[in-house]
């Protein structure tokens, strides 16, 4: 059972054929409020290592939905990383839920899309052991 507890949420925009980030807004879950995530030479360590975790996360979901034909509008992302006493990762829950303009938001593009998402290298470097959960969905913005 994990002992520490990292959250971050962010909110996105998205603009282009390639969903370029037009605007991003991160947030952490610090005694039982959210607040602005301020990245920063005096950002602890460890959380800049769960926003790395976090950003490739979501660099290879914008790039790889833009791949399959899927032009986003907005996200909204959680991730929510557990640690053992000793700061050893346990586990990490990704989810992104989306909005998007045009597109397949099919299960199969979805899978592909999370698929995608583990050859972030952040990710591919964690302990093989270390449980890593993705979840995307992905609504299209009826006109």
């Amino acid at each position: 059972m994990s002992q520490r507890i990292f959250q971050l949420r962010s909110s996105i925009q998205y603009a282009g054929e390639a969903n370029e980030v037009t605007a991003l807004k991160v947030e952490l879950f610090h005694d039982g409020t959210w607040i602005p995530f301020d990245l920063n030479v005096q950002t602890p360590g460890f959380l800049i290592f769960v926003y790395a975790i976090f950003t490739c996360q979501h660099l290879y979901l914008r790039v790889n939905a833009a791949e399959s034909g899927i032009l986003l509008d907005s996200a909204s992302g959680q991730i929510v990383v557990g640690t053992s006493q000793d700061w050893n990762l346990e586990d990490i829950d990704v989810t992104f839920d989306c909005t998007a303009h045009t597109g397949l938001a099919s299960a199969a593009n979805i899978a592909y899309i999370i698929e995608r998402m583990k050859a972030c290298p952040v990710s591919l470097n964690i302990r093989k052991d270390v449980d890593i959960a993705a979840k995307v969905t992905i609504q299209l913005k009826h006109p």
